[in-house]
């Protein structure tokens, strides 16, 4: 009980200290004033030069031209993307055209197991599903 008492009146005494010191320090504080010379900002605004830039990239028709290739490159990724490593059958001494293009069809099936630990009924009150074979982590 005294232990708390004495910790307590030490952090009261470690704040009241604390206070005395910033009173002190900002009613002792002075304006010092200048020290040398103050110039101007020289550099432009960094989102004026920006606008600019935009603005000269559009009258000369460029800003369109790279809209219109950004739009192209899209476009491709889209419609033939990148092959995933590991999932490709095509051979490691090919030529990066021939990884683009596919030669030869090929599917591949996967059997997916989903299984449910109950019965799910409708609102109605018909079975929806019914748990036939369940899929554990330790399967």
């Amino acid at each position: 009980m005294i232990v708390r008492i004495m910790n307590m009146l030490l952090v009261l005494l470690i704040l009241l200290m604390l206070l005395v010191c910033l009173t002190i320090s900002t009613a002792l504080a002075d304006n010092l004033g200048v020290q040398g010379s103050v110039y101007r900002i020289a550099e432009p605004d960094m989102l004026t030069g920006i606008h600019q830039k935009l603005i000269t990239l559009q009258k000369s028709g460029e800003l369109e031209r790279q809209k219109k290739a950004v739009i192209a490159r899209s476009i491709a990724h889209i419609l033939r993307p990148t092959p995933v490593n590991g999932v490709s059958d095509l051979q490691k001494g090919v030529s990066a055209s021939a990884h683009r293009t596919c030669q030869t069809a090929k599917r591949i099936w996967k059997k997916m197991l989903i299984g449910f630990t109950r019965v799910f009924p409708s609102n109605h009150g018909n079975i929806i599903r019914k748990c036939i074979r369940c899929w554990t982590a330790n399967q």
